[in-house]
């Protein structure tokens, strides 16, 4: 997969509590007082491309790390119609769409493969985690993608990996991993040494416990606390920092630094390049 292990393994760290605004982000907004508060909950937007007409927005979007759209009422059949184009051209573009809290305007969502939905009046507080979880979402399905076409992996071994980056909940445990693609583990450690080779140091358990701190990069946004990430992937805080260690060598303090670029650098680096380099 050269295209995406190469940008993530040429990514720089970004600075502390900024990872979220590495890049461009793309906004649609018609309503000047609410782009003004969403501009203040980004940062001050320094980072932002902000159109009140959907052209510029398409356009923008198209080289955007992440895209917003703020429709607060769905009514209008030609925006629902705009959202499907959007996601039918950029399939695994990261997008969150601002709306009110309104029954039919989830109703009218509910179809759209949208990776976040941000309520009006909690746009304030929700849109950097909204932003960081839609391109943590994106990324797992791009790896997966990457994956599902590495033909020299076997067929099964495929589609347990492609199974563990689109699991909604984290994969726990090889023997979970097995059971997903209906084998047993010895059959999926058979496949896993038929692929990398007997005696390479990355094992099933690791690109596990790599994944789920991959998830937990992802999910962690400026002011949110550890102990409500690890509260999401069902596990404790002290989990996710003993892999952080074991794996990477850094504190919690410095993955929240790095975020999820940092990380996905360095699963790009121990986990995707192995995986996707055909052997000898």
């Amino acid at each position: 997969m050269p295209g995406l292990s190469g940008a993530l393994i040429a990514s720089t760290v970004p600075p502390a509590q900024q990872y979220l605004m590495r890049g461009t982000l793309a906004v649609y907004c018609g309503d000047p007082a609410l782009l003004e508060r969403l501009r203040s909950a980004l940062n001050g937007g320094s980072n932002v491309i902000t159109a009140d007409s959907w052209k510029p927005f398409e356009r923008a979007a198209a080289g955007a790390v992440c895209s917003i759209a703020v429709l607060p009422w769905l009514s209008e059949p030609a925006q629902l119609a705009q959202l499907s184009a959007l996601r039918e051209r950029l399939p695994l573009h990261p997008l969150v769409v601002v709306t009110e809290k309104d029954a039919e305007n989830l109703r009218l969502l509910k179809h759209l493969a949208v990776e976040e939905i941000v309520w009006v009046h909690e746009v304030d507080r929700e849109i950097l985690g909204a932003v960081s979880r839609a391109r943590g979402s994106s990324l797992l399905r791009q790896m997966a993608g990457a994956v599902e076409k590495a033909e020299h992996l076997p067929p099964r071994l495929r589609r347990a990996l492609s199974h563990a980056f689109r699991s909604e909940q984290p994969v726990r445990s090889v023997i979970e991993l097995a059971a997903a693609v209906g084998c047993d583990r010895r059959t999926l450690w058979r496949y896993w040494r038929e692929a990398l080779g007997a005696d390479h140091p990355l094992l099933p358990g690791h690109f596990l416990d790599w994944l789920l701190l991959l998830r937990a990069s992802a999910l962690k946004a400026p002011g949110q606390r550890w102990t409500a990430v690890a509260h999401q992937l069902g596990v404790h805080e002290h989990t996710v920092a003993r892999l952080a260690k074991r794996l990477a060598g850094l504190s919690l303090r410095d993955v929240a630094a790095g975020g999820q670029p940092l990380i996905a650098r360095l699963f790009a680096i121990h986990v995707l390049r192995p995986l996707l380099t055909p052997g000898p």
